[in-house]
């Protein structure tokens, strides 16, 4: 058997080999409590997803999650551990436990820092305050006062839709969808729109946002673990790194502009409701109005024109 004589190694070459064993040695324990000790061990799906975090991350950065994670409810049902600390719920009976009322609200898993807390970052008081400032645009007479200006855009994508179906041209669906929500919610938000359904093209501010979605899984992954964040952000393209704050700058420029805008006061949009809350006991600053703008436009409109695409593929596919 051969041996070898740890005395003759450089003490670079000890140091390596000590820190890849305490590693290897560090995973292997993990992996152990993650299977057998964890809290939630005894939750349906596969061991390896259980043992080891970085499988649902290969999976978001890679951008197939959500393709993965219904592989696994087809095959465990309701209920899925998709990583060490994650499940996900398809039942209705999850509904109400998750975001009914009633209960006491559920700490935020916070794996992004921001220097300026939104409705994603903050904490609970924070939280609270944003969603109370931000509550009157939701209401059932703040999306009557709505309702025009989101008629006016959807009128808009109709004449558009009607000179394409008249020409026999086809179209990608879920280009105009987003070129609908995004003026839409820019209006609602900063009380004008992006441009994209006059000019008939993708803005440039649209392409930073869609930038943002795409490194969400590559952030989340840089702050949850930070011994890696440098080897993640040489592999991430430049363009994608400075999306997030190029969208932040875009924003921050449009609050100021609406902010001192007076002759959009009282538009009972998603900023008129915000801002009645900016000189009051819970105020909201000018950087928190354009931290919780960022997050409006990224979660308002992208989403919802990924939804409608959604819906018009399965009409045509099944009508």
């Amino acid at each position: 058997m051969a041996s070898i004589n740890v005395s003759s190694l450089s003490k670079p070459v000890l140091l390596v080999g000590t820190a890849v064993i305490s590693l290897a040695i560090y995973l292997l324990a993990t992996a152990i409590y993650n299977l057998f000790f964890h809290t939630l061990r005894n939750f349906p799906g596969p061991r390896l997803n259980a043992a080891c975090p970085f499988i649902y991350h290969y999976w978001s950065c890679k951008g197939t999650s959500n393709q993965e994670t219904l592989k696994l409810h087809n095959k465990y049902g309701e209920v899925v551990r998709i990583s060490t600390n994650q499940l996900s719920f398809v039942g209705p009976s999850a509904w109400k436990a998750i975001y009914g009322f009633g209960h006491t609200q559920m700490d935020k898993h916070i794996s992004q820092a921001a220097e300026t807390p939104n409705f994603i970052t903050a904490g609970n008081a924070d939280h609270t305050r944003f969603r109370k400032a931000l509550a009157p645009a939701f209401s059932e007479k703040g999306l009557r006062e709505q309702e025009p200006v989101i008629n006016a855009y959807v009128d808009v994508l109709i004449s558009k839709l009607l000179t394409f179906a008249k020409s026999g041209e086809a179209i990608d669906m879920v280009k105009w969808y987003n070129l609908t929500t995004f003026d839409l919610i820019g209006d609602l938000s900063f009380g004008k729109p992006f441009g994209g359904l006059a000019s008939d093209q993708m803005p440039e501010w649209v392409g930073f946002i869609f930038g943002v979605v795409k490194m969400i899984p590559f952030t989340a992954v840089m702050h949850e673990y930070p011994i890696v964040a440098s080897i993640v952000a040489s592999v991430v393209p430049r363009s994608l790194a400075e999306a997030p704050k190029k969208h932040a700058a875009m924003s921050k420029e449009a609050v100021l502009e609406r902010v001192g805008d007076e002759s959009k006061q009282g538009r009972e949009d998603f900023m008129d409701a915000m801002l009645v809350s900016r000189g009051g006991k819970d105020r909201l600053t000018d950087d928190e109005l354009a931290s919780n703008a960022v997050v409006v436009i990224l979660r308002g409109s992208e989403t919802t024109a990924t939804l409608l695409s959604g819906v018009t593929f399965w009409l045509l596919r099944t009508p």
